[in-house]
């Protein structure tokens, strides 16, 4: 089996911010470590392989962080994650996807997980290609998934960058993360907005039941 250096170079780049191998992650002592660690995730998005070949639909109550404003912020529903889909990204895609199952599954430490988000743009051209179509499978292979989503009788496709939403797994009691999980967000700019325990996620992830993690099955 090929280690995950060699897979993802841009993943190894994290086990080094941690001062260790690719298969084995310290504790994280500092939140500027964290920061690191989701921009480098960032930049391995990639490299990582997507988790199923359809787009999903993000919960309004998930947020990218409000820019600074000079007199005052304000986030709209266009603003919200709630008018994003989504492709997710992962290390342990396969593992991800078992969550919710009869099968007993924990992720294992330096798991990785991206939303990469969008901007829905109603689709009005013709009917988009089925997954299980040849047009639909030349299309998920390149672009790795099918950039289809459907609500309410509509097609929407992906429009325009929404950012990232990143999840690490790090050791327990590492300092400013959900009991190992520290959170991220990642503008279209590719800048940071957000690192380590954000409670804007946390709030929501913290009731998950699948140990901080809502699993394939509830998209």
């Amino acid at each position: 089996m090929r280690s995950t250096r060699h897979r993802f170079p841009g993943l190894a780049a994290l086990a080094l911010l941690c001062a260790c191998s690719a298969d084995e992650v310290a504790p994280v002592p500092a939140r500027g470590a964290i920061v690191a660690m989701v921009r480098a995730a960032a930049d391995a998005v990639p490299e990582l392989p997507v988790v199923g070949p359809h787009l999903n639909w993000s919960p309004f109550s998930c947020m990218m962080p409000p820019a600074a404003r000079a007199l005052h912020s304000t986030v709209d529903a266009e603003g919200g994650h709630g008018s994003k889909i989504y492709a997710l990204r992962s290390n342990q895609g396969e593992a991800y996807m078992k969550l919710g199952t009869e099968e007993a599954v924990e992720l294992p430490l330096f798991t990785v997980l991206v939303k990469e988000a969008f901007a829905p743009e109603l689709h009005a051209g013709e009917d988009p290609p089925s997954p299980h179509s040849t047009a639909g499978w030349e299309l998920a292979a390149s672009q790795a998934y099918i950039p289809f989503a459907e609500r309410d009788g509509l097609t929407y496709r992906t429009g325009e960058p929404r950012g990232l939403f990143v999840m690490l797994r790090l050791p327990e009691g590492t300092p400013d993360t959900m009991n190992g999980w520290a959170f991220g967000t990642v503008d279209p700019a590719g800048r940071v907005t957000g690192a380590g325990a954000m409670e804007s996620c946390i709030r929501c992830h913290r009731t998950a039941e699948h140990g901080g993690l809502f699993g394939w099955l509830t998209h």
